[in-house]
């Protein structure tokens, strides 16, 4: 969401705000934050882990919080053109168990802590008009009991009219736990064309339920899929083992032509210090369907809805057509929590003369080791991270590069 230039969506009616101002008054407690950051050269997967992108960032936030009502105003600027941004920035209500709320708000759809192949944090948040379940509870009824505590959430929003104009997007999300440490999260997403003509309201109903594989929907793109995670008895191992699956297109209703990740958590001290160990494979690469759909250059690459916002891809960072294996690992430790990273990576395998990260097929070594110290109201991250291949499309380059953040609360 950008300030002074064209608000996607036009998301703020005056009776939703009225709804808000009829909440006790949003003045206390308040907290203010300002963040500035530094990075001599950007990295594929940089806003993942810093939460910015580009060569730095200076951000201000400023937030409060009454038992029934949330703000955050969050205004920041990076060196990428784009001006003044409300990334972050939204206005909630809660009524009992749920939430009501608008704003621009980053979503992280997976059982990944790290990545996610429907939504994820490679992209700047959009605007949008959400409705979410925030604290699990499980049916009373012994008909919907089985599924356990759940939660979820459903959104409205648009994605940025630089991208393609016009562009909405509607998404939703169903967590259930139906046993100890096994959790399922259904989830899925669809982008039509929101005209200010008629068709935008028809296109809007088409895809949360009609069919989008033929007539004037058929434009529609949309990606579903589930994600599954089991934690295993801590008298067995301190692990976690959890999969991704997101189909791109529809067949039949249900989703088909695959990307996967998969991966596995490990916890435990190591001299003393908490650790988790996490490895992870993904794979954006699509084969050809048995009917001759799909195949190459087909995630994330719908012809009238390409699935990014801002030019960058809303899923995984390796974007389309790749495959990557990858450990991290997190210390937390009494003078700081250290994370570091190392993986294999492979970008355009199809070598597509289009893709929007690199021209050609590219593959290499990428890490990073970064620390957060926390120093009374002022938090310091440092990161060390490396490439080791070059990214034409975006002018990521090959080398190492130094980056450091500065947070001061008050």
């Amino acid at each position: 969401m950008r300030i002074g230039k064209n608000n996607p969506g036009g998301l703020l009616p005056a009776a939703f705000l009225a709804l808000f101002m009829a909440s006790s008054a949003l003045a206390e407690p308040t907290a203010s934050r300002i963040d500035f950051g530094v990075m001599t050269d950007p990295f594929l997967g940089q806003r993942e882990i810093l939460g910015w992108g580009d060569r730095g960032i200076l951000r201000l936030s400023h937030g409060g919080a009454t038992d029934d009502a949330r703000y955050r105003i969050m205004i920041s600027a990076e060196p990428d053109g784009e001006g003044l941004r409300l990334d972050g920035s939204f206005l909630e209500r809660r009524f009992g168990s749920w939430t009501l709320g608008v704003g621009a708000i980053e979503r992280h759809w997976s059982p990944s802590r790290h990545t996610s192949l429907i939504l994820s944090g490679n992209a700047r948040p959009f605007p949008s008009v959400y409705l979410s379940k925030t604290e699990p509870s499980a049916f009373a009824s012994p008909l919907l009991a089985w599924i356990g505590p759940w939660d979820g959430e459903i959104f409205v929003g648009a994605t940025s009219p630089d991208d393609h104009s016009h562009t909405g997007i509607v998404g939703a999300r169903l967590t259930i736990r139906p046993f100890e440490g096994f959790e399922a999260e259904l989830v899925r997403t669809a982008q039509w064309d929101r005209t200010s003509s008629s068709s935008a309201l028809d296109g809007f109903f088409d895809a949360l339920v009609g069919d989008t594989n033929e007539g004037d929907s058929a434009s529609i793109n949309q990606m579903a899929g589930l994600g599954l995670s089991y934690r295993l008895p801590e008298a067995v191992l301190p692990a976690r083992v959890y999969l991704q699956a997101i189909g791109e297109d529809e067949a039949g209703g249900l989703p088909s032509c695959f990307m996967t990740l998969a991966g596995a958590e490990f916890e435990g001290t190591v001299a003393g210090a908490p650790t988790r160990v996490t490895l992870e494979g993904i794979d954006t690469r699509i084969g050809r369907s048995t009917n001759g759909f799909c195949g190459a250059g087909t995630a994330y690459a719908n012809s009238k809805h390409p699935y990014v916002n801002f030019g960058t891809v809303m899923g995984a960072a390796i974007d389309g057509d790749g495959r990557a294996i990858e450990m991290r690992v997190s210390h937390r430790l009494a003078g700081g929590d250290w994370n570091w990273g190392i993986g294999h990576y492979v970008i355009n395998d199809a070598d597509l003369p289009d893709h929007r990260l690199s021209s050609e097929r590219v593959s290499g070594v990428m890490a990073h080791i970064g620390l957060t110290r926390r120093f009374e109201a002022m938090t310091l991250e440092a990161l060390v991270a490396y490439q080791g291949f070059e990214l034409d499309r975006v002018g990521f380059g090959r080398g190492a590069r130094i980056g450091v953040n500065l947070t001061r609360s008050f």
